[in-house]
C-alpha cells in the first residue's frame, strides 16, 4: 500500500479487505471484486473517473503521515538500542 501512496498511484483492492478501507476512506484508490462480471470494465471505468489532481494530495497525505510514523518508529528503536541492556 504505502509505495503506491509514495508514487502517487491509485490503490486496486480487493472489496471487504482492510486494504480497501483505508484507500476509501483516504481517497487513494478503490476495491473490487475480479470474480464478479464485468471486473475489467469497472476498473476502467474507475480510472477514467479519477481525479488525478486529488488523488495526488492524497497520496501526499498519507505519505507524510506514514513517513512520520516511520521516524517515530525509528526514535523509539534508537533509545531501545541506546539502553544496552540484556534480558535475562
Amino acid at each position: 500500500y504505502d509505495d503506491g501512496v509514495y508514487y502517487g498511484k491509485p490503490q486496486l483492492c480487493m472489496e471487504g479487505s482492510f486494504m480497501s478501507v483505508l484507500c476509501k476512506g483516504r481517497g487513494t484508490g478503490f476495491s473490487c471484486n475480479p470474480y464478479k462480471e464485468g471486473f475489467a470494465d469497472k476498473i476502467y471505468e474507475l480510472y477514467n473517473q479519477l481525479d488525478y489532481e486529488q488523488l495526488k494530495r492524497n497520496c501526499a497525505g498519507v505519505a507524510a503521515e506514514v513517513s512520520a510514523q516511520q521516524e517515530r518508529n525509528a526514535a523509539v528503536l534508537t533509545e531501545v538500542l541506546a539502553k544496552k541492556e540484556v534480558v535475562g
